[in-house]
């Protein structure tokens, strides 16, 4: 496969100022992605235990949002807060990552890992960014408040005029328009600062700026493969979500290795 090398050369955190080596950033192609997957299954296979408890963790978050959504009488606010509980997925599937890795190494990875795994996963460089994520949770709520009270003003429909209105009237399919819209553009910028990053820093060490520019990096040169890549994440997420998020118990975990082991296919590091 053809490559660039990235100038990703940054300050490696802990390394006493040395600068991370560049990186090389191969072209993929749909049979990388189709082998992630199938890597990312086989991770999954040999250590279910592991990667049940973490999407386990993540189906309890999304019944947890949908709750207080309903609860606080937000109901405008739900479809929101489940796609933007996908932003910190990236942050939230370390230990996915390290999961792999470990395994790589010829390490077995069990339930009683977990604590070992989240310390090894975690550092000020992981915490900052994902500090981000959750800005940019943050703002894309906001951004769909907003959105939500140029078509309807500020007072929420209940849930049955809401759906009705949506499929059914002009301003209803024009609030979907726009809404998806916007949030796909938002989702695309996450994207592209994150499918990198967060295994790069797993990886190197090295600081968020020099993370994130391997990823822009590597988006721009991957962009047809990466954009269906994150279509199919959004579109599994979507799927798993159905039954009252259990799905995300097996879809989660699967994703964040095959997420781990793209990257392995995407990155390649002198």
């Amino acid at each position: 496969m053809a490559g660039v090398e990235a100038n990703t050369g940054g300050t490696a955190s802990g390394a006493g100022g040395a600068r991370a080596p560049a990186s090389e950033i191969r072209r993929i192609t749909v049979d990388d992605i189709t082998m992630a997957l199938r890597e990312g299954a086989d991770d999954f296979r040999a250590m279910p235990a592991f990667g049940m408890t973490i999407g386990a963790f993540f189906a309890l978050g999304g019944m947890a949002m949908l709750w207080l959504a309903l609860r606080a009488d937000m109901v405008v606010l739900i479809f929101p807060m489940l796609a933007g509980f996908a932003l910190i997925g990236p942050f939230a599937a370390m230990g996915l990552y390290e999961g792999s890795r470990r395994r790589d190494a010829g390490r077995s990875v069990g339930v009683s890992d977990l604590f070992s795994i989240q310390r090894a996963t975690t550092n000020v460089n992981i915490f900052f960014l994902g500090f981000i994520l959750l800005f940019a949770l943050f703002v894309w709520l906001r951004m769909a408040l907003m959105i939500y009270a140029l078509f309807y003003g500020l007072s929420p429909l209940p849930i049955n005029a809401l759906l009705a209105d949506l499929f059914t009237t002009t301003r209803g399919f024009s609030f979907l328009l726009v809404g998806n819209a916007v949030g796909a553009a938002f989702a695309f910028v996450v994207f592209s600062i994150t499918v990198v990053s967060f295994p790069y820093m797993l990886e190197k060490n090295v600081d968020p700026v020099t993370a994130v520019a391997l990823s822009v990096s590597a988006v721009a040169k991957n962009l047809v493969p990466l954009a269906g890549w994150g279509l199919f994440v959004a579109v599994a997420l979507a799927v798993s979500w159905a039954p009252f998020f259990l799905g995300l118990i097996v879809v989660m975990p699967v994703l964040g290795h095959a997420t781990w082991r793209l990257y392995k296919r995407m990155i390649v590091h002198p």
